[in-house]
């Protein structure tokens, strides 16, 4: 993952899959793309992918400490938001706004934005 093109969901939800994700993001048109998702924004690309991997509970204490939101330490797994051009996708916020906003619904998670080190309120 791009540390500065990138945003994360956080999550508890042990239960959430890719294919949840993909129903829930169904309005933006993902295509599967190996072992995630794949969605057009504008004049880029937003590659979706799913970890919980050890190192996703470490990242996660040290943005809820920069946050300081102790629920945030607690989300084991997160959804991973790779975007191939993020100046064209701030450009044309909505299905970038879209697709983190259905995320969020779906985790009732944290969105974290790698590029200014924020956790979205929503």
């Amino acid at each position: 993952m791009g540390s500065d093109s990138s945003f994360f969901v956080l999550f508890q939800e042990p239960s959430l899959t890719l294919d949840d994700a993909e129903k829930k993001l169904a309005y933006w048109k993902p295509a599967r793309s190996g072992n995630g998702l794949s969605i057009k924004a504008g004049d880029t690309e937003i590659r979706i992918g799913l970890s919980d991997q050890p190192h996703v509970i470490d990242e996660a204490r040290e943005i809820a400490e920069g946050a300081d939101n102790a629920e945030i330490a607690k989300c084991p797994r997160r959804f991973e938001c790779l975007i191939g051009d993020l100046e064209a996708a701030l450009t044309d916020y909505t299905v970038l706004q879209g697709i983190q906003e259905d995320l969020h619904n779906l985790t009732k998670g944290f969105v974290f934005l790698t590029w200014n080190g924020n956790v979205l309120e929503m």
